[in-house]
């Protein structure tokens, strides 16, 4: 698979593997680390969803995932 722009293939002499740092990566935007804040205080379940969605997003920023399953993962069946 090809790496993204943020990664990059490192060889671990170790054990002989090829690695991937900055595989776990997310970035935001100063811009909206106010918005996210204000969220926390106005709506602290949207904020616990966005950052469910953020921690299971793929490489791309793309989860398929059905409002039933999301809601079940909440806590909110």
């Amino acid at each position: 698979m090809a790496t993204l722009t943020h990664e990059k293939e490192v060889l671990n002499y170790d054990t002989g593997e090829v690695e991937t740092l900055n595989d776990n990566f997310v970035q935001l935007y100063m811009d909206n680390i106010d918005l996210i804040s204000e969220m926390i205080g106005e709506n602290p379940t949207a904020a616990k969803i966005f950052m469910w969605l953020v921690k299971r997003m793929d490489k791309r920023n793309a989860l398929v995932v059905s409002q039933e399953a999301l809601a079940e993962a909440m806590g909110m069946h």
